[in-house]
């Protein structure tokens, strides 16, 4: 399973992808991911912490912005690989399906739990 994990923002490390996407999804979203995270304290204190260290989301910020498409897309990929992300499929216009970032904040609100797996899998490597 560690050799799926591949974004095109290479070398973000596990607790930091968690980090992003929770910040990504909105605090009602978050909290009901979180709940179904399961952590211990000190995972919990450490998730907590590397989210406050990521600081207020700056959209100007390319760098920010990149870290956080390439976590977006990454959750998107795996979650779909894994019969997890279960959002419907998007047309564009090349007749392509494509899944689209916001719907990874609806099924956290809908299915927390499906997006909490994503996060663990990040938190375990």
């Amino acid at each position: 399973m560690s050799d799926f994990i591949k974004t095109a923002y290479p070398n973000i490390p596990g607790i930091q992808k968690a980090a992003i996407l929770l910040g990504e999804l909105g605090s009602d979203a978050s909290e009901a991911v979180f709940r179904y995270l399961h952590l211990s304290d000190s995972e919990r204190s450490s998730l907590t912490a590397t989210i406050r260290r990521l600081g207020k989301y700056d959209p100007r910020d390319e760098r920010q912005v990149l870290r956080e498409l390439a976590v977006l897309q990454e959750a998107i990929d795996y979650g779909t690989a894994r019969g997890i992300f279960t959002a419907p499929r998007k047309q564009t216009g090349q007749g392509t399906s494509v899944r689209n970032p916001t719907d990874i904040a609806r099924m956290a609100k809908t299915n927390p739990d499906a997006v909490a797996r994503i996060l663990k899998s990040w938190l375990e490597k």
